[in-house]
């Protein structure tokens, strides 16, 4: 939510947020406001229940919102007309990876390092997380290949990073990575005992990827058109397409799955500040437009 109150503060908006539970919005509201006083007044964030409390949302002019279709549509039914309501539903992120980037090594372990950054940042549980990777074969670094050389980028981006893994992200990454054994033994899993990433080729166009945290499937098409058809047949909106940058041309894949951005690999978690979330603008939500025709 910090993004959009952003840019609702630079439209000249009062702003409310409904904080997460680590109180992460009204932490930052507060550095905000040391640095610029003037927005004491004008940027709050507090927690609720949205079941138990009662918060007028009508009373807003605009409604930013997160959360799954069904949340979504029971805000929407609560608004008014006049207010906009801005919603953000269930989104992932993916990556392609042409057979031409396969063709030299130092080319290939750039995008792995770039895509393990991508599925591990954050503890992979946002939209713009890399959950499902596509990979053409024909290069000269085959995807089973490929896989091994993610798998070590995997392993020491992991080990980069300061902060591990809570122990509930840990337990729910092994439990799916257990499922992933249980159930298809002929698929290669690639995990460390600590369950920091999880990693799973041979992936069919039958399952859905895993979604869990720090988790991805590697998933071999033909061709851009068999990855859209694979996100499409398993309902799946992009928030990012992550690209290898050879030998593809990536916008008919990128419109055919909604992506809002197509992005080079090591990039799909720092989005330039205008980039538009969801497809949609970003401060135009905030504005009431007026057209002087005198």
């Amino acid at each position: 939510a910090i993004i959009p109150a952003i840019f609702a503060l630079c439209a000249g908006c009062n702003v409310l947020v409904k904080d997460r539970e680590d109180r992460l919005v009204a932490a930052f509201f507060a550095t905000l406001c040391e640095v610029l006083p003037e927005l004491r007044d004008r940027a709050a964030a507090t927690s609720w229940n949205g079941e138990r409390d009662t918060l007028d949302l009508g009373a807003f002019d605009s409604v930013v919102a997160f959360g799954n279709d069904e949340t979504l549509a029971t805000i929407a039914r609560s608004l008014p007309l006049r207010t906009r309501f801005v919603p953000h539903g269930s989104a992932a992120s993916a990556g392609y990876v042409a057979s031409a980037a396969l063709d030299d090594e130092s080319a290939a372990r750039a995008v792995a390092e770039g895509a393990a950054c991508d599925a591990l940042l954050y503890d992979g549980e946002g939209c713009m997380s890399l959950h499902v990777l596509f990979v053409e074969p024909g290069g000269r670094i085959s995807p089973a290949q490929f896989a091994e050389v993610l798998r070590d980028a995997l392993v020491q981006t992991a080990r980069r990073y300061s902060t591990p893994a809570s122990p509930a992200v840990r337990a729910r990454t092994a439990l799916r990575r257990d499922e992933a054994m249980l159930h298809a033994p002929e698929r290669r899993i690639f995990a460390d005992e600590h369950a920091s990433y999880l990693l799973v080729t041979g992936w069919s166009d039958d399952s859905p990827p895993l979604f869990a945290p720090r988790a991805m499937n590697l998933v071999t098409v033909d061709d851009p058109q068999c990855a859209a058809a694979y996100l499409q047949r398993h309902d799946i909106t992009l928030e990012a397409l992550a690209v290898s940058g050879l030998g593809r041309d990536y916008a008919d894949l990128g419109a055919a799955c909604g992506a809002a951005r197509i992005t080079r690999f090591g990039a799909m978690q720092a989005p330039p500040p205008g980039s538009p979330h969801g497809g949609r603008p970003q401060i135009a939500e905030f504005v009431r437009w007026i057209a002087d025709e005198t």
